[in-house]
């Protein structure tokens, strides 16, 4: 089950070779991690790589005074770059990821990373990607932490995850963690939102009133 899970879950494979493909599934295991469950510490040495199967990992860092800033997330069919970037450089590994819902990874060993990474430019080439995609998210995060007003940050995020009933199943912490500000700013904006009628509040739930 699980390796036609993989098999239509990371589209790169199809493009490696048997013999790419046979050592990677040999040097991979499982992993099933619950959801607020943890797969990092902060200040650890990367000891695997995740990739995710199904689920998702949300990365944030934690400042001096306690905030959260969220990085990024590792949805299914992506790596984790970072966990990558430390092992290519052998550097501490400053993040913790945190599964966002119970979530089904594989883990791949630094040596058996670097082996792929040296000897299959399809592998080479999906980490690369990732990287680009991962490096995107992050500047485009630093843009509109410095450059976009809260209030705009705010409404773009809950309109982009909404799910079908125009709802938004997020306690007001998270929802200022993801978008990189403090509690007392998001739930002020977000009073400001429900007295112009763009959205209704009710307990960790916000429902979009106005396109």
């Amino acid at each position: 089950m699980f390796e036609e899970l993989l098999l239509n879950t990371f589209d790169f494979i199809n493009d490696m070779k048997i013999s790419e493909y046979n050592y990677l599934k040999s040097n991979i295991y499982y992993r099933e991690i619950e959801k607020g469950g943890m797969i990092f510490g902060t200040h650890k040495q990367c000891e695997s790589i995740p990739m995710v199967l199904r689920g998702s990992m949300r990365l944030f860092r934690v400042s001096d005074e306690g905030r959260e800033m969220t990085s990024y997330f590792i949805t299914p069919g992506n790596i984790c770059v970072l966990a990558a970037l430390c092992t290519i450089g052998k550097i501490e590994y400053n993040f913790t990821a945190q599964a966002e819902e119970d979530t089904l990874l594989i883990m791949l060993s630094p040596e058996s990373f670097k082996h792929l990474l040296d000897t299959s430019l399809i592998f080479k080439n999906f980490v690369f990607l990732e990287m680009a995609d991962k490096l995107i998210t992050a500047f485009t995060l630093i843009d509109d932490i410095k450059f976009t007003k809260i209030e705009n940050r705010l409404i773009t995020y809950i309109k982009k995850n909404v799910n079908e009933k125009g709802e938004l199943l997020i306690t007001h912490e998270n929802l200022a963690v993801n978008i990189g500000t403090a509690r007392e700013v998001v739930s002020r904006q977000l009073k400001k939102m429900e007295k112009s009628g763009a959205i209704s509040m009710q307990r960790k739930k916000i429902k979009l009133l106005s396109p």
